[in-house]
């Protein structure tokens, strides 16, 4: 499944673990959002090889586990304006069913997993990572990673902000024709070539 609820566990107290799952990180203290504004409460985080579960510290029939597929991206995020507290940023499949229970059945599209120590997010993201790669999606071999620390996102984001904007801009040279190579420049860098080429044409 996807998501799925969990209503028991194992007599120590983590998951009942599935054949030949191991646990790489365990994150105690950790509280779990959905959609940023939804708090699931404090929980024990387990990144597994198989999953990612998370288990109520209060409600110990209460805890929910996460298939790799089911996790676009994930990210550590620092960014307050983000979001509240530094966490590790999941985007989650909107077209996958979860097993949810009623209360429960909300359209869900991102989880933030916010340990109290912030000093151990970048261990629980390369723990994410290791076990990340041992489920690759087969209808996105070509795709790239799906796991990105905080840089590589807000680089990501400017670069697609700078093509939206370069799509609605025409350039033209100076003998009135379309500047294709402008058109196709991502970045700064891109763009101070094309004006460089037209300032040789004059």
């Amino acid at each position: 499944m996807p998501l799925e609820s969990l209503t028991e566990r194992a007599s120590n107290g983590g998951p009942i673990l599935l054949d030949n799952e191991e646990v790489k990180h365990t994150e105690p203290h950790t509280s779990l959002f959905f959609n940023r504004e939804v708090p699931e409460g404090s929980g024990t985080l387990y990144i597994t090889t198989e999953r990612v579960v998370w288990l109520d510290e209060e409600e110990h029939d209460r805890g929910f586990a996460f298939d790799y597929p089911f996790i676009l991206l994930h990210a550590v995020s620092r960014d307050i304006s983000h979001f509240a507290k530094p966490c590790i940023y999941c985007q989650l499949d909107m077209e996958a069913e979860p097993d949810l229970q009623e209360d429960e059945a909300v359209a869900i599209s991102e989880a933030y997993f916010v340990p109290d120590n912030s000093e151990t997010l970048q261990a629980i993201f390369d723990a994410m990572s290791e076990c990340a790669t041992l489920h690759p999606d087969p209808e996105e071999d070509d795709a790239g990673e799906a796991f990105y620390d905080q840089d590589a996102v807000a680089e990501g984001a400017r670069q697609e902000a700078v093509l939206r904007h370069l799509e609605n801009v025409i350039i033209t040279d100076h003998n009135g024709s379309h500047n294709e190579a402008f058109e196709d420049a991502s970045n700064d860098e891109d763009t101070d070539d094309v004006e460089a080429m037209d300032a040789s044409t004059q």
